[in-house]
Order: C-alpha cells, then sequence, then structure tokens
C-alpha cells in the first residue's frame, strides 16, 4: 500500500496549504499487483518426490504460480534462493530439518517470507508449534486431492497478497514520514481529543522552539498562545469542528489563528484539517509575509489609486479594439465628461470627425512601432463641442508574449500649444518689429563685436548691417567717450541688472555727430568679460529738444518768478505743489510756508465746504474753467480779494489737480465798489428824476385829453396826436433807463430755464413746447426778461404763430438753447439788424436788451431761422456756464 500527497497542481513551488478539502489534498492507499514476472514463485519442499511433482503441476496449471521444488529443507536451504521466493509450502515430517525447524530458520534468516505448513500430521501440537513460530497458515493433507489443492492455491495467493500489502503499508508509512519531516509547512497529528501523536519540526519552527522545549500540543499551545482564554476559546472552537465533520460527513473548516512566536513577533497561520485512520491530520500554512504582500498590495493599490484619481492629467486605459476600460476622474474636468460616459466606448468617438483620418493614422503608426511608443499629440473633443489638443503618452498592457491593450496619460497641451503658436507668432512679430523698427536693435560678443545688427542702423548711421558685422563698437564712437563707454559696460556686468541708458557719440556714415542712446542687457556671463544685446535710439533730436526745452523752462520760470501776480499749483486734494516767489509780495507768505498746505486754508472758515464742492465739481469739467474770486487774508491778517484763473492738470480718469494764476483785485474791487455806490447814488436820483417825469407826463397827457374833448379842429386835433406820439416816447425811453439800470445789478446765479420760460404769458392760440427740463444756466437774474423778449416778438412779429418750441443740445463743450416758431420769419437782411437799438416797428429795445442780458455772462444769441419757415433764435452758453442734471 503506497501512501501519496497530492494538491492537484504540478507546480513544486506550491506545497499543500490551507484547507486540505479545498487545496483537494487527500492520503491515498493503493493496491499494487506486484507479481513475479511468469506469476507468483513458490518454493515447495517435501521429502515424498510423487507429492512434490502432483503438487507443482496443480498449482501451475491456474498460470498464477511458477513453483520450484525441493526434496528436503536442507536441500532447499543449499540449492534455492530463498529471498526470491513469493512464498514457501512445507511438510511437516522431513529428515534431518522437519518443518518446523525449517521455518524457525527461514524467519530467523529470511524475515517474513509468507510460510505455509502443509503437512499430513494434524496433531494439535503441530499447529500450535507452527503458530508460535510465525507460520501464516497450516493446512493438512488428505481427503480430496482437487478440493486440497484449490485450497492451497487460495491460501498461497492469499498470504503472498497479505505480505505484499504489509510491506508496502511499511514503505508507504516510511515515506510519509520521511515527507512529512521535510514538509516545508506545519504539520501534525493529534488524536480526536486535541493530544498530539506527531508533529514535524516545521510545525514548531514556525514559531521559533525546538521539540524539547515543547515536547507536547499543550506546552507548544501555551507557547504559541499566551492568552489563556483565548487558547480555551480556540481549542474549543476546532473540537466543535471536528465534531461537525464527523457528524455531518465533511470536511474540517479551516482556522486562521494568530500565533506569537518565541521572538515576541505575531505570526497569522491557517490551519487545515482532514480525519485520518480516526485521528485529526493537521496543515498549517503561514500567512503571515502573504497577508504583509497583500496589505502592501492594498496600499500601494489605494497610494495609486490615489496618484491616478488626483493626477492633473487623464490616466486611461484601452483594449486592443481601442474600447476605453478605464479613465481617471480627472477627465471631468479637462473634457467635461464623467468617466461612466466614457467606458465601454471607441477612442475614435473622442475625435473630431475631420480629424479622424489623421488620428487613425497617427494611433496606428504608433502602436504598431513597438516599445517604447513614442509621444504623439491627437485632437479630441470637449463635451461642450471645442476642440482640445492632447499628447498621449503610451505604453503596453500586456501579461508575458501577449498584448492585451494599451495604456497611458493623456495630458491637455491646448494652452501650451496655443501658447507655442503664440510664441512664434509673437517671435515673427518681434522679428517684424525688430526689422523694421527705427531704432538698432544690437548684439555684441564679449570682444565687443557686433555678432547682429538690425536694418535700423543704415537708416540712422548709414551704415549697412554687413558693414557693422564682425567690427567693434568702439571703431563707431567718438574717442571722447570709449574709455567711458568701456566703463559702464564693465559696470553693468558688475550689477548684473538693468542700469540707466548709456549716452554716446558716434559719427553718421556722413560725418555729422549723432547722440544715441544704448540701453544695453546682459545675455551671457564668461570669466573675463561679459556678452551684451539691446537697442540704439538715435536721440540727436530729441536732444536738441531737451536743450530748447530747458531754454524754454528757463525762459518761463523767470516769467513765472517774475510776475506780478501768483503762478500756484495744487493736487486733487487741493495741496499746494507749487507757488511762485510773488506771493510773499503779495499775501506775505514764502512759498515754503504754503506747499503742502490746502488752498482751502487760504479762504474764510465758512466758504470751505462750498469751495471744495466746487473742485470737485471742475475736476468733472471738460474745457475752459471761468475765472472766479475768493476772499482771503493776507499773512499780516488784512482782507484781500484773489481772482482765480485755474486750468486742470491730466486729462481724463487721470487729472491730477489745478495749476493756474492767483490776480490780487482788492484795489479792483474798493474801486468797483466805489462805482457800485456811484451807481447806487445814481440810480436813486434817476429813480426820483424818472418819477417825476413820469408824473409830469402822465398830467400833459391829461390836459391833451381835455384839450381834444375842446377841439373841434382838424388840423389841431392832428398836432395833438403828435404831441401825444412824442409823450409816449419820452414814457417808452424812460421805462427803458429804469431796466438797463437794473441789468447787471445783482450777481448772477444758477437758473433753471424751466422756470424762466413765460408760459403764463404765451397767448392760448399758440402753443409753446418746452424740452430744457433739467437745464441750468449760469446768467444775470433778468433772463426771464430774454424769454418775455422772444415771445414778444413771436406774438408782435411772426404774424401766425400757432407753435412755439424751446429745446437744447450739446455742440462740443458748449450748450445751444434753441426758440423757435412758426411764424413769417426774420427777413435776411435784418438778422442781426434786429439786434440794434431801435430798430423795428415798435420800441426796438426789446432784442437789444435780451442780447445785452444774456452777454453779462458770455452767452451770445444769434438768428438761423429761414425767411418763410419761421423765426429760429441760438442762444449759446459756453463751458462751465450750464449744468445738465
Amino acid at each position: 500500500m503506497i501512501v501519496t500527497f497530492w494538491n492537484g497542481r504540478s507546480s513544486p513551488a506550491l506545497p499543500v496549504v490551507g484547507n486540505i478539502a479545498r487545496m483537494e489534498s487527500a492520503i491515498q492507499f493503493t493496491n499494487e499487483d506486484s507479481w513475479m514476472e511468469g506469476g507468483i514463485r513458490v518454493l515447495y519442499v517435501d521429502d515424498e518426490p510423487a507429492l512434490l511433482e502432483i503438487t507443482r503441476i496443480f498449482l501451475e496449471k491456474t498460470g498464477e504460480f511458477r513453483v520450484d521444488t525441493s526434496i528436503s529443507a536442507k536441500d532447499a536451504l543449499e540449492n534455492h534462493s530463498i529471498p526470491s521466493y513469493d512464498a514457501i509450502v512445507s511438510d511437516y515430517q522431513m529428515p534431518e530439518i522437519d518443518g518446523i525447524a525449517f521455518l524457525k530458520i527461514i524467519r530467523d534468516q529470511f524475515g517474513s517470507i509468507p510460510f505455509i505448513l502443509f503437512t499430513g500430521r494434524g496433531r494439535e501440537e503441530v499447529v500450535i508449534a507452527a503458530i508460535n513460530n510465525g507460520a501464516d497458515f497450516y493446512l493438512q493433507k488428505g481427503g480430496d486431492p482437487k478440493a486440497q489443492f484449490a485450497e492451497l492455491t487460495h491460501k498461497i495467493r492469499q498470504v503472498v497478497l497479505r505480505k505484499q500489502a504489509e510491506a508496502s503499508s511499511r514503505e508507504s508509512e516510511s515515506r510519509f514520514q520521511q515527507l512529512v519531516e521535510q514538509a516545508p509547512f506545519p504539520i501534525t497529528l493529534n488524536r480526536l481529543d486535541g493530544s498530539i501523536l506527531f508533529t514535524n519540526k516545521k510545525f514548531l519552527d514556525i514559531i521559533g522552539w525546538t521539540s524539547e522545549e515543547a515536547p507536547n500540543l499543550k506546552n507548544w499551545e501555551k507557547l504559541a498562545f499566551p492568552d489563556t482564554k483565548f487558547m480555551v476559546e480556540q481549542l474549543n472552537d476546532w473540537k466543535k469542528r471536528v465534531a461537525i465533520a464527523i457528524n455531518e460527513g465533511r470536511t474540517i473548516e479551516p482556522i486562521t489563528l494568530p500565533i506569537r512566536e518565541k521572538s515576541g513577533e505575531e505570526r497569522i497561520v491557517e490551519f487545515s484539517s482532514v480525519l485520518f485512520r480516526d485521528n485529526v491530520l493537521i496543515i498549517g500554512y503561514d500567512m503571515t509575509e502573504r497577508i504583509r504582500a497583500e496589505k502592501a498590495l492594498k496600499e500601494n493599490a489605494e497610494k495609486y489609486r490615489a496618484l491616478v484619481e488626483t493626477s492633473p492629467d487623464i490616466i486611461w486605459e484601452i483594449d486592443t479594439q481601442g474600447i476605453f476600460r478605464y479613465v481617471s476622474p480627472q477627465i471631468r474636468t479637462i473634457m467635461g465628461y464623467a468617466p461612466e460616459e466614457i467606458i465601454g466606448r471607441s477612442i475614435i468617438d473622442m475625435i473630431p470627425e475631420d480629424e479622424r483620418p489623421y488620428a487613425i493614422e497617427e494611433m496606428k503608426r504608433v502602436f504598431s512601432s513597438g516599445e517604447p511608443l513614442p509621444l504623439f499629440q491627437v485632437p479630441v473633443r470637449h463635451r461642450d463641442g471645442h476642440t482640445l489638443l492632447f499628447e498621449i503618452r503610451p505604453s503596453l498592457s500586456e501579461i508575458p508574449g501577449n498584448v492585451e491593450g494599451y495604456r497611458g496619460v493623456a495630458v491637455d497641451i491646448t494652452e501650451r500649444k496655443n501658447a507655442e503658436d503664440a510664441l512664434k507668432r509673437s517671435e515673427e512679430k518681434y522679428r517684424a518689429l525688430v526689422e523694421t523698427s527705427r531704432d538698432i536693435v544690437w548684439e555684441i560678443d564679449s570682444k565687443g563685436t557686433f555678432r547682429y545688427v538690425s536694418p535700423g542702423v543704415f537708416t540712422i548711421t548709414g551704415y549697412t548691417p554687413e558693414e557693422l558685422l564682425g567690427k567693434s563698437l568702439l571703431e563707431f564712437v567718438s574717442e571722447d567717450r570709449r574709455a567711458d563707454l568701456m566703463q559702464e559696460l564693465t559696470r553693468y556686468g558688475s550689477l548684473k541688472r538693468t542700469h540707466t541708458p548709456i549716452e554716446i557719440h558716434v559719427h553718421h556714415r556722413d560725418g555729422r555727430v549723432l547722440t544715441i542712446e544704448i540701453r544695453p542687457a546682459l545675455t551671457e556671463t564668461h570669466d573675463e568679460m561679459e556678452e551684451f544685446r539691446g537697442i540704439a535710439v538715435d536721440i540727436t533730436e530729441r536732444k536738441n529738444t531737451e536743450d530748447a526745452l530747458k531754454k524754454s523752462e528757463e525762459k518761463y520760470r523767470a516769467l513765472v518768478e517774475t510776475s506780478p501776480d501768483i503762478i500756484w499749483e495744487i493736487d486733487r486734494e487741493g495741496k499746494f505743489q507749487y507757488v511762485s516767489p510773488q506771493v510773499r509780495a503779495i499775501m506775505g507768505f514764502t512759498p515754503e510756508e504754503l506747499l503742502g498746505r490746502s488752498i482751502a486754508d487760504m479762504v474764510p472758515e465758512e466758504i470751505r465746504p462750498f469751495m471744495m464742492r466746487e473742485m470737485d465739481r471742475m475736476f468733472s469739467m471738460e474745457g475752459t474753467i471761468a475765472p472766479f474770486e475768493v476772499p482771503t487774508r493776507h499773512h499780516d491778517g488784512h482782507e484781500m480779494v484773489i481772482e482765480i484763473r485755474p486750468a486742470l492738470t491730466g486729462t481724463g480718469d487721470q487729472r491730477e489737480g489745478f495749476r493756474g494764476v492767483a490776480v490780487d483785485i482788492t484795489e479792483r474791487k474798493r474801486a468797483e465798489k466805489a462805482i457800485m455806490d456811484a451807481n447806487r447814488q445814481l440810480k436813486i436820483l434817476g429813480g426820483i428824476t424818472r418819477h417825476d417825469i413820469l408824473n409830469k407826463t402822465t398830467m400833459v397827457r391829461g390836459y391833451l385829453d381835455l384839450a381834444r374833448m375842446e377841439v373841434t379842429n382838424p388840423g389841431t386835433a392832428g398836432l395833438l396826436e403828435n404831441v401825444e406820439s412824442g409823450l409816449l416816447a419820452i414814457q417808452s425811453q424812460i421805462e427803458f433807463t429804469r431796466l438797463y439800470e437794473n441789468l447787471g445789478a445783482k450777481a448772477p446765479r444758477w437758473l433753471s430755464l424751466d422756470s424762466v420760460i413765460p408760459v403764463s404769458q404765451v397767448p392760448e392760440s399758440i402753443t409753446l413746447d418746452a424740452d430744457v427740463k433739467g437745464v441750468e444756466v449760469f446768467a444775470d437774474l433778468m433772463l426771464e426778461r430774454v424769454f418775455s423778449n422772444l415771445l414778444d416778438n413771436s406774438v408782435r412779429h411772426g404774424k401766425h404763430v400757432k407753435e412755439i418750441r424751446v429745446s437744447s443740445r450739446q455742440n462740443g463743450k458748449d450748450l445751444v438753447v434753441v426758440w423757435e416758431d412758426n411764424g413769417i420769419g426774420i427777413p435776411t437782411g435784418n438778422k442781426e439788424k434786429i439786434f440794434e437799438r431801435g430798430f423795428g416797428e415798435n420800441t426796438g429795445l426789446g432784442l437789444f436788451l435780451a442780447r445785452e442780458i444774456l452777454s453779462l455772462t458770455g452767452i451770445g444769441m444769434k438768428e438761423t431761422g429761414e425767411e418763410g419757415h419761421g423765426a429760429r433764435f441760438e442762444i449759446q452758453v459756453p463751458n462751465g456756464g450750464f449744468r445738465v442734471s
């Protein structure tokens, strides 16, 4: 019988591990018919020759046996090779050596060869002696020969087979023990109660103990499981598994346990068990390294998954047909797709249709090129439709000898490609700029020799680039500046940074001396000298201009510093940035005392808020700002009046402040006050005079009315009418003096056009449409009289006026207010005459007075209508004299 271990695998690197049932491990016992060539060899010994021959014939007749005979035991021992026989059949009673003695010799010298005692004596003591000395069977001669020899045949066959089985079993057990001892994994044979019968060395080696330190299973358990409670629980659990396997006829479930090494390190072992001859065979598999490897593999997998999923690029995998098997989440950010939308689709689907032929050929070229696969670029379509450019970095996905597909990285290089294209365009643009630049772009080596000069050099110096290449820069520099230039370049090299430009004098081809500004930049550093490139700008004209400007500045500085008025400049916050020296003579302050102070400090406190608001308003104005007057105080405390004539500095959003002239008009204001006082006195006198004259004319007109009632003579009545006309003329002239006397009597104000249009005076037969809401003008308080006179003109002279329209529009920086009607209009020859005093059918003072009122604040008026299509008066308000909200 042969004992074998089998785990269903051919690889010697995979021993029986884990669950024995799962691994299909088992112990097989196999009967082996190991017959001698030609049958079972039998030696038959008997002292009766006739019986020897008949027995041989009967045995060999079956073909199963090959029989040798011997006449005595002595002959058999001397003339036959006893170990070559499978069985010996011997008579009992023989000369010299009987059957029992022969049996003893066989057992002593040849071991357990099957031995049958075949004798005619049936005494009990013979049988006992035969059995006691190791005979396998005892068979008595006599009776039916056929039955007798059949029985002998059966006994021989039976004893040979049994002996062969025992020998095979012993050999198998020896092999089994040797295999168990040499097995690379722990094996133990236990009784059902858990006590140990046998254990191999590996079983103890796994925890570092010797057989002497753990002579039995209980000691081993105490060493392997220091926690007694845990040990008992696991042992009970194992016994339950064994009981279930026995009762239900199934395999014992494996158990995985942590065990403690002698060193104190913990190891993980899986124990698999199988029932074996009323015992339990246990095989252990040390899973520690596998678990560690699995843990490391899991950690690596998680790490690489994290790297893949957080990579800024797209990680992908396709099969050999180009179907996506994996895409990383970054595809959502880059292309707008979720990974689930891409997996299972063809890579061709991601390429714009018009680009697919090129992309397919490119991929064929790359994937057929062999390892390593080259990089290639391919256009792809974003979810929203726009095209991206990817750089593909592929590699083969394979198991040895079999390509399963491809995997790699897709890098979005759209921006990089755009940047490269932009850089290329930029290089082309700047090359064009360099070659068309009016300035000279140059580069010199460490010896100062020209390596490149742009075509602009010809325009500036008269030399072509070819004439300068290979020559030294110093050859074209004035001798008096060569040393300075070398010193400046050396300083540039030591500073390693941009510095101020260098001015040099060079000679034009025609001999003229040019002033050139060199703006160098360090390119490469060598041990001794530096290399530079840069721009050379012809600043000859600029230098001439600067010289002229310097002379001009000196001239104007002299004018400013000798001006009888104060020249000043303030910033946006109103702080003085400059004050001319004349401020000392006019106001008693030195310029240093005012610099940095606010202009608001120079006016009375009560008007400071108003002044700051006006400054803010003027910052938003365009064009000329009208002069204005401000009260101030001299350094010694006395009051003054200054006329400010400002102008904005800067433009648009970059306005910086104001500069201008401050004129001391204190004396002028005193003179004006004196004139105003005189005018006031004259006004009082004129008022009294007008009152007396009007009273006298009223009295005269009364007497004229009485005279008319008495006079019957038509001629006399006509004379009285002439007298009354003269009186009315006198009254009109006296009334005009009153109006003219009030002209400019009060300071101008901001007046709303809506409020001065004489809507209440318009006759019912005329419609007036005024579209001037939100418009204000800076004008005399008699502005209402202007529009009253325009209404009177339309009503009195327009003949059939039905509509009047008032509107406004901006004309450049000015404002134009238009009054127009649909009357008969003004003849072309009278358009300017109507503004003359005394012109017209009535008093001739209305439009004259209107223009005079407007002119007080710089406002003009003209007639621009077309005769026969109505009158059109345009009132022109200058910038700064109007506000629109």
